[in-house]
């Protein structure tokens, strides 16, 4: 693992930026070391302070689309479609982007395309074997064994934004531009024992570190920080999507190593 890449918008499918990626301004905060998992789970540590500003800021302006209809129209919002998915006890909190559009749904659940590997990443981890979560006709994720496997592990899910324009007709993160993040302090809330929380691409770690004011980890490390008058850890894991064109068994390493330390296997 030692072609270790800065990010994985490095191998984005047509990347493009959407936007400065957030800095924190005037409440960003100054980060000590930095960490990275291996695959035997050995982490660094840095410590940063917490930020108790307002969450879920809406954005002021967004640009128009790039690619829309007509010439300069913006694409009108989305809501997030799913209720987060809390689980009593869940210590660990996975947060993604936010969901493709309904049309790429092979589930009603977090992680719903089909050609996203978060599924069979979790399932080579724990069981070996990249079908476990699979329908038997292998077209559709069973929404309730991944439930119920996710709620015995103590594994909560939601997304770093629950508003969102999509500058372009598909699921690349690089064409989303959040217009209100996440209430992390109240998610926060519903899961007193939540000590942990892991972002799956840039774009979620790059929400996720405008709403909490920590450092950037390393793909497949991890920051402590203070946040909501606790200690938590955020780790940040290569992108499930295939947009990042690694292998199944490449990813789940560094998942393993962060499943470990969080939840156990």
């Amino acid at each position: 693992m030692n072609d270790f890449p800065k990010n994985d918008s490095d191998f984005s499918v047509n990347p493009v930026p959407d936007g400065a990626t957030p800095s924190g301004g005037k409440d960003a905060v100054r980060c000590e070391g930095s960490g990275r998992l291996d695959a035997q789970g050995a982490s660094g540590r840095i410590r940063t302070a917490g930020r108790t500003d307002a969450l879920c800021r809406e954005k002021d302006s967004v640009p128009a689309a790039e690619s829309g209809a007509h010439e300069g129209a913006v694409p009108p919002s989305e809501q997030h479609p799913l209720e987060p998915f809390l689980p009593a006890g869940a210590r660990l909190l996975m947060l993604g982007s936010f969901p493709p559009q309904r049309k790429r749904w092979s589930m009603d659940f977090f992680y719903p395309n089909l050609q996203n590997d978060m599924w069979r990443i979790v399932g080579w981890v724990f069981f070996g074997d990249k079908a476990r979560f699979l329908d038997p006709s292998g077209r559709r994720f069973d929404r309730d064994r991944i439930a119920a496997f996710c709620a015995s592990k103590g594994i909560a899910l939601y997304d770093t934004a629950v508003k969102v324009i999509r500058l372009k007709d598909n699921a690349s993160d690089n064409f989303l531009q959040v217009v209100r993040e996440v209430d992390l302090a109240a998610l926060l809330a519903r899961i007193p024992a939540c000590r942990a929380i892991v972002t799956t691409g840039q774009k979620a770690t790059d929400t996720l570190r405008a709403v909490a004011g920590c450092g950037e980890p390393p793909v497949g490390g991890s920051v402590e920080f203070r946040y909501a008058g606790r200690t938590m850890r955020l780790y940040r894991m290569p992108s499930s999507s295939r947009a990042y064109p690694r292998p199944v068994e490449w990813k789940a390493g560094f998942y393993r190593a962060m499943f470990a330390e969080t939840v156990g296997i």
